[in-house]
C-alpha cells in the first residue's frame, strides 16, 4: 500500500524564516486555522453587495452584526469528534470558525442592511444612504 505524501509539505519550510515576524507563525497549518472566506464586493448606484463563500455553513452558523460603522461577519461550524474521524485518508473541507470585518461608508443605516445565505454563498446588501457621485450645493 502506497503512503500518501502531501505535495505541499515543503511549503512550510518556505514560511519558517518569517515565523514570529508578525507575532504568529505563518506556516500552512496556521494559515489553514485562520481561514478567511473568499469575498467579492461590488457597487451599483443603489447599493454595495458583499458575496462571501461559506460552503457548508447554514444561516444559524453565521452572525452578521453592525457596530460603530463596522460590519462583522462571523461563522462557526463544529468539527466532528475524534471517533467520527476514523477512516479518513485525506480531509480538506473546512470546519471551525471564521471572522471578517468591513468598514461601512459613513451614514450607513444598520436597519437597511440585509443578509441571505444560499448555495454556499452569503450575500449582504448595503443600500447607499447618499448619492453615489458628487453633489452640487447651492450657495445662498
Amino acid at each position: 500500500m502506497a503512503t500518501f505524501v502531501s505535495p505541499f509539505r515543503g511549503l512550510d519550510d518556505v514560511y519558517r524564516p518569517f515565523e514570529g515576524l508578525f507575532g504568529n507563525s505563518v506556516g500552512l497549518a496556521d494559515r489553514a486555522a485562520r481561514w478567511l472566506p473568499a469575498t467579492d464586493i461590488s457597487k451599483t448606484e443603489a447599493e454595495y453587495r458583499i458575496d462571501m463563500d461559506v460552503p457548508g455553513y447554514t444561516r444559524d452558523q453565521i452572525t452578521v452584526e453592525v457596530h460603530e460603522g463596522v460590519l462583522s461577519v462571523d461563522g462557526e461550524m463544529e468539527s466532528e469528534s475524534e471517533s467520527d474521524k476514523q477512516g479518513w485518508v485525506q480531509r480538506e473541507r473546512r470546519t471551525g470558525k471564521f471572522s471578517r470585518r468591513f468598514n461601512l461608508p459613513d451614514g450607513t443605516l444598520a436597519d437597511d442592511i440585509s443578509a441571505e445565505v444560499s448555495h454556499g454563498v452569503l450575500t449582504i446588501t448595503i443600500p447607499h444612504t447618499s448619492p453615489a457621485g458628487p453633489t452640487t450645493v447651492e450657495v445662498r
